[in-house]
C-alpha cells in the first residue's frame, strides 16, 4: 500500500506532459516557419544582389530561349483570362477546346513530374496562373489511407521571373568621372560669330 501511494506521487500528471508535449510540438513548427521564410528572403537579396548568382540561375533554368517561352506563355495566359472575363455574346456556342476548364479526374499514381530546377534546386521559373485548371475545391481528393502523419521541413524552390534573371547594368567601379574641361562636346563645332544682318 505504501509502495502504491509513493508511485502516484512519483509519477507526472500525464495530461500536463500531454499538453506541454503539444505546446512544444507548435513552438517547433512555428519555428520551422521562421527559418524557412527566413532562408527564402536570404535566397531573393542574393539573387537581387549578385550578379554572379543571377547569371548561374538564368543558364541553368535554360537560358535565353527558356525565358523567351515563359514570356509567350504569360502573354497567351493574360489573353485567354481577359477573353474569359469578357461577356460572352454567344452563350450557347461550343466553345473550342483551350478555351474550356480542364475536367478534374482522380490520380490513380501520384504525380512524378517536378519542376525544372538550378542546379542546387533553389530557384525555378514561376507558375504561370491559365485558369484552365479546376478550383481545388472541385478537385475529387483521394482516399486517406492509414498511415502516419509525418511531418518534414520540405525546401520548395523558390520562384522567380525572367525579370528578376536580367543582368543589373548600373556598374559602378569607384572611379569618378574625368572633371569637364570646358571644351565642346565632341561632334560639334564651336558656334560661328556672325555681324548682324
Amino acid at each position: 500500500m505504501v509502495y502504491l501511494r509513493l508511485m502516484n506521487r512519483a509519477m507526472p500528471d500525464m495530461k500536463l506532459v500531454l499538453r506541454y508535449a503539444q505546446r512544444m510540438q507548435r513552438m517547433t513548427r512555428r519555428m520551422a516557419r521562421h527559418i524557412y521564410n527566413l532562408r527564402q528572403y536570404e535566397r531573393r537579396e542574393l539573387l537581387r544582389y549578385d550578379p554572379n548568382v543571377r547569371r548561374r540561375v538564368h543558364d541553368d533554368l535554360g537560358g535565353k530561349v527558356a525565358m523567351v517561352l515563359w514570356e509567350r506563355r504569360r502573354r497567351e495566359a493574360k489573353v485567354m483570362q481577359s477573353a474569359a472575363r469578357a461577356q460572352d455574346t454567344y452563350p450557347e456556342a461550343p466553345r473550342p477546346s483551350f478555351d474550356r476548364p480542364a475536367k478534374p479526374y482522380p490520380r490513380k499514381t501520384p504525380c512524378k513530374w517536378k519542376p525544372k530546377t538550378d542546379r542546387f534546386g533553389h530557384y525555378r521559373l514561376a507558375v504561370i496562373k491559365t485558369g484552365k485548371l479546376a478550383s481545388k475545391s472541385k478537385r475529387t481528393k483521394p482516399k486517406k489511407t492509414d498511415v502516419k502523419r509525418r511531418y518534414e521541413m520540405r525546401q520548395l524552390p523558390l520562384e522567380v521571373t525572367p525579370d528578376e534573371l536580367r543582368p543589373n547594368h548600373q556598374f559602378s567601379s569607384g572611379y569618378s568621372p574625368p572633371p569637364d574641361g570646358g571644351y565642346p562636346p565632341s561632334g560639334h563645332s564651336p558656334p560661328i560669330d556672325r555681324p548682324p544682318i
